[in-house]
């Protein structure tokens, strides 16, 4: 499975895995798997390397399976929160729901931490205590999934996704995906496109 594999997974089909929770999902990244989920993963595993041999193997029924793979394994793993009060994962939850809300109109961590009332500094303690990311970190990182999204499976244009994700300036927002990313947006839909 390569990166280009991973990237059409992100970009192609939504799962809780991949919404900013899945950089808390990777704090804990190792347990052990029941009798049961092993048997899972490997008859999982059997059909996407089956799928991947056919002549004309078809690529969104490899994500699909690889998602139900994901599935099975997020589902028995044990939740990253919980070393957090009830309070904590509360207020962690809030912010990552705001962060999917308001994603478009602002980046800005503090304004994120006024919507869910507690200081900048309260806001990325708790973000480092949940998933060892800063608050900034991961409004970037969801911010960077659905430009993803958007460049590949509404195959928009880069001024328009610049625009509809609340970037002022196709400059600024060229260069936010290039230092998160190291390839212009262009690139990225070529790249994507060529695997």
């Amino acid at each position: 499975m390569t990166e280009a594999f991973f990237d059409s997974i992100l970009t192609n089909i939504r799962l809780p895995l991949f919404t900013p929770t899945h950089l808390v999902s990777s704090y804990l990244p190792v347990f052990i798997l029941s009798q049961a989920l092993t048997e899972t993963c490997d008859a999982l595993l059997l059909e996407i390397n089956k799928a991947q041999k056919e002549v004309n193997n078809n690529p969104l029924l490899i994500q699909l399976l690889f998602s139900s793979l994901l599935v099975a394994l997020t589902r028995e793993r044990k939740s990253n929160t919980e070393h957090l009060s009830e309070t904590q994962t509360m207020r962690f939850n809030q912010f990552l729901l705001s962060i999917e809300d308001k994603f478009t109109q602002t980046r800005d961590a503090s304004a994120y931490a006024d919507m869910v009332h507690i200081s900048y500094k309260s806001l990325n303690q708790l973000c480092k205590l949940a998933c060892n990311q800063t608050a900034k970190q991961l409004i970037d990182a969801h911010t960077i999934l659905e430009i993803k999204r958007r460049l590949i499976i509404e195959n928009s244009q880069v001024q328009e996704v610049a625009y509809e994700l609340g970037f002022d300036d196709v400059t600024y927002f060229v260069k936010f995906f290039k230092r998160h990313t190291l390839l212009t947006p262009s690139q990225f839909k070529t790249y994507t496109k060529a695997k």
